[in-house]
């Protein structure tokens, strides 16, 4: 089975990548979004809400 989902945050260019529904080896659904977006994780987390506005970046 796997990991089901994987949320990598990098504070270097102030994303979060949301990846979901692995299937052969990969990924099926991937989103990118930047500091600041409120991350919504996907079923059966999907009233986990994540506000990443306060995350800190580094230079």
């Amino acid at each position: 089975m796997g990991i089901p989902d994987y949320l990598p945050v990098d504070p270097r260019d102030g994303s979060v990548t949301c990846c979901s529904d692995p299937r052969e080896g990969r990924f099926q659904a991937v989103r990118r979004m930047r500091f600041g977006d409120t991350v919504v994780l996907p079923e059966p987390l999907r009233n986990v809400r994540i506000e990443t506005g306060d995350l800190p970046r580094y230079s």
